[in-house]
């Protein structure tokens, strides 16, 4: 793999890793800034706003500054906030920090995916190189909760762990620094329509094309908005079990914060090993159907955590691994394809509705944990889930209302 590459796939790791300390150090960050359920959930909220408000914008700018130009400063800006996470004694000085942590991550995040369609084009290849970039989020997110376990209950050990990820943060920003820039590859296709490749493609992928619409903006799809919504409701999924699982577990299941941490490790052991094989999936299966089948496999292990039974909840935290793995990178590719000549504010707007999500899981999560009792966390992320399948099956049904998009429509479309 290119340098850049390298790169891009150690940040997501790091990101794995932030997401982890924050939901293994909750009750600790609890106890720390004397707040309850709903008011950490908005701390944490705080982050996400911060994360929305840099994916949208640097979706545009790394179209100017170059993804090298972005990396740095998404690096500088997350650096400055987890300095103020590590120092912070009160709840406001840790909102601030969790806000600024959030933007740097969005804007980083931004830069850090964008290198895929800078590097290589073409359907495949993209969604391999997608699905090893959010592999490397969940190695992360797998091994750090195994290291965090062993120090998290130790007094003032979630002020370290915050600061090793600083200054690894620090580290790839140096590393970007030293790398040649990396211009974003300009697509042939025109700027309005998304594009097309010739012969049999995955269902959704045909849903994208049809004759009389060529003069449609592209940010006025049918199909990007779709996937937006799917985007959107998928993070909320994720980041809310991410996020609050531990907990839930603690307080519902009587398991101690250790083990909590070793097993959200599980859910990232199989989420990792779901999305480095995604690519064989989608390349046998096809886009569509690996993302019915992967929503479908989570929506009953949520639903299995429910189970009193232990043994029954934490294999049914370790499937949901399994089951989220291919969501996120596989509708990542199909938008990043669809829509090439737009690749950077394509990202941009996908990881915006991803920071919506992760925005509205923590408040929404946050309050109803608080007025019912932890056990409703789960239930939105469920629910979310609901919304993930019912937005892919909207784009399976206009694909069906439509039918086949026969090979001809296809390369007249992809010559536009």
């Amino acid at each position: 793999m290119r340098p850049w590459m390298w790169l891009a796939v150690s940040v997501m790791v790091i990101f794995g890793a932030f997401d982890m300390l924050r939901g293994l150090a909750a009750p600790l960050l609890m106890r720390a800034w004397h707040v309850d359920y709903a008011t950490l959930g908005a701390a944490f909220a705080a982050g996400s706003t911060g994360y929305l408000g840099g994916t949208f914008l640097s979706g545009w700018l790394v179209e100017r500054l170059g993804v090298r130009g972005v990396a740095v400063l998404g690096s500088a800006i997350q650096i400055l906030g987890t300095a103020g996470v590590v120092v912070s004694n009160s709840y406001p000085l840790a909102l601030l920090s969790f806000l600024c942590s959030g933007l740097g991550g969005g804007t980083l995040e931004i830069a850090v995916n964008a290198v895929v369609p800078a590097t290589v084009s073409g359907s495949a290849a993209q969604a391999r190189r997608f699905n090893l970039l959010h592999g490397a989020y969940g190695a992360g997110a797998f091994v750090f909760p195994l290291f965090a376990g062993l120090v998290i209950a130790l007094p003032g050990a979630w002020r370290v762990l915050y600061a090793v990820l600083g200054l690894a943060t620090l580290v790839t920003a140096f590393w970007a620094v030293r790398l040649r820039p990396l211009p974003l590859r300009r697509a042939a296709a025109s700027a309005d329509a998304p594009a097309a490749e010739p012969g049999e493609r995955p269902a959704m992928e045909a849903a994208a094309s049809g004759r009389g619409r060529a003069d449609r903006p592209w940010w006025a799809h049918p199909l990007l908005w779709v996937l937006l919504i799917a985007i959107l409701a998928y993070v909320m999924a994720e980041m809310g079990l991410a996020t609050w699982s531990t907990l839930y577990l603690v307080r519902t299941h009587g398991i101690a914060l250790r083990t909590g941490s070793f097993l959200i490790s599980g859910f990232y052991f199989w989420f990792t090993l779901g999305r480095l094989t995604a690519s064989r999936w989608v390349t046998h299966f096809g886009s569509s159907r690996v993302l019915a089948a992967a929503v479908a496999l989570s929506l009953v292990a949520v639903a299995g955590l429910f189970l009193p039974q232990v043994p029954a909840a934490l294999a049914a935290l370790c499937l949901a691994g399994l089951g989220f793995a291919a969501i996120f990178p596989t509708i990542t590719a199909l938008a990043s394809h669809l829509f090439p000549a737009q690749a950077g504010r394509v990202l941009g707007l996908l990881f915006t509705a991803a920071g919506v999500g992760s925005l509205g899981t923590n408040l929404v999560i946050g309050a109803a944990a608080e007025h019912w009792g932890i056990g409703a966390s789960m239930v939105v992320v469920w629910l979310c889930l609901v919304l993930v399948a019912a937005a892919l099956a909207v784009a399976s049904g206009r694909t069906a209302a439509r039918g086949r998009v026969r090979s001809a429509a296809s390369v007249e479309s992809s010559s536009r």
